[in-house]
Formats: structure tokens, sequence, C-alpha cells
């Protein structure tokens, strides 16, 4: 049943001229499904966390995409966001510069729940 939700939110999540309300909702949806069962979906978390960059970057979805994104790294099931982890950082930092005030707000969260989840990996 993960299985089948994922591919339909990721179908979501491809088409370009999907309404922007359905576009977030589904993002959401991405991060609960990451959050709460990324250990039964282990071969596509890495298209999955792809797919979530992709929406951070892009202006339109960039704010939900962001709080998506703290939500799986605030995940119980420590999931592995190595490959998005420096680009996410990254792109995070540049929106601190951002006259947005929530997407602001929302990167310093995402980024405080970062560092101290994924502590380790900036030491090095």
């Amino acid at each position: 049943m993960i299985t089948q939700i994922y591919t339909a939110v990721v179908a979501i999540l491809s088409i370009h001229d999907v309404d922007q309300e359905v576009k977030e909702k589904a993002l959401y949806c991405l991060g609960y499904v990451l959050g709460h069962a990324s250990d039964s979906l282990a071969a596509e978390t890495p298209k999955a966390l792809a797919l979530l960059f992709e929406k951070v970057s892009n202006e339109i979805t960039r704010l939900v995409a962001v709080k998506t994104l703290n939500f799986v790294a605030r995940s119980p099931l420590n999931i592995d966001l190595t490959p998005i982890l420096s680009n996410a950082v990254t792109e995070l930092s540049t929106f601190l510069r951002k006259t947005n005030r929530s997407l602001k707000l929302s990167s310093l969260i995402c980024l405080s729940s970062l560092v101290l989840t994924y502590s380790s990996l900036f030491l090095n």
C-alpha cells in the first residue's frame, strides 16, 4: 500500500501543470511517506530525496518543500539524507538572505534539524 501511495505522489509531483495546492499537498504526503515508511521504500528513497530537493530549488514549491524536508530530517527513522545534504544546506543558507519571512524561518528551523540530526557529518 505504501508503494502505491508513493507512486501516486511521485506521479503528481512529476506533472508540471498541476494545481499549486495539489502540488503542495503531494509534497507533504511525500514527506509523511518518507518520514514514516522510508524503511519500506529503501530502493526509492534516493529518488524521492532528489525529487524533494528539486522542489526545494523551485521558487513556487520552495516553502512547502523546506517544511517537508524538515519533517523528513526529524524522522525517527534516521533517513540517510547524505545524497542531498550538502546541496540542501547550501540552498537553505541562500534562503536566509531572501525577504520572505516565512521562508527564512522555515529554512532556519530546517537547518537546525539537519545540524542536530546529522552533526557528525558536519564535523568531517
